[in-house]
């Protein structure tokens, strides 16, 4: 197998994971009649001790508090480094 036969073959595949995903999580609401509510923040340089109900007292943040309050919170993150330095 040659490379471009290769990027073919991952593209694909990775398409098809991609929207076979895509198609269950669309499919699943329809069949509850109901859509899914999701809101996703994203903000540059922004920290916990900004937002009030983090704990931050430096911005006043009412309805941020109020979706954390009745909604479902997402605290804890990891991530990998996106570059790795040469150790030889």
């Amino acid at each position: 197998m040659n490379r471009r036969d290769f990027l073919k073959t991952s593209g694909l595949g990775l398409a098809a994971f991609t929207l076979s995903g895509y198609r269950s999580f669309g499919l699943e609401g329809a069949v509850n009649g109901r859509k899914p509510n999701i809101i996703f923040i994203l903000a540059d340089d922004l920290g916990l001790s900004e937002i009030s109900c983090c704990g931050g007292d430096h911005y006043k943040t009412p309805n941020i508090d109020k979706l954390a309050q009745t909604g479902t919170r997402f605290e804890y993150s990891y991530s990998p480094p996106p570059v790795r330095p040469i150790t030889l």
